[in-house]
């Protein structure tokens, strides 16, 4: 995991790649992260193959924190995927 520039736009992102020798398709995969607002991540995940352009899948990470016993605040993060024409709108 670094910060790079994003295989889709160019954009500072905190890039995911997978080791090499990992079973498809994530040896193919890289996933790109962006903060949207507190608690929310924008994620892309990219197939990276050099005979095909660069595939886009948009997806989100929310963080949802909440009481369990004894008052301690726990985090959950759970994905989601959204549609590219969110993810486009987002990114112009």
């Amino acid at each position: 995991m670094r910060r790079a520039d994003s295989l889709v736009d160019g954009k500072p992102c905190l890039r995911i790649v997978y080791v090499k020798g990992s079973r498809l398709p994530w040896a193919r995969i890289v996933d790109e992260l962006r903060h949207m607002e507190e608690g929310e991540l924008l994620g892309m995940m990219v197939l990276n193959i050099s005979w095909l352009p660069y595939l886009a899948f948009p997806f989100a990470l929310h963080a949802r924190k909440h009481q369990v016993a004894g008052g301690v605040q726990k985090s959950e993060i759970s994905k989601i995927q959204i549609s590219s024409v969110d993810v486009i709108g987002g990114l112009e």
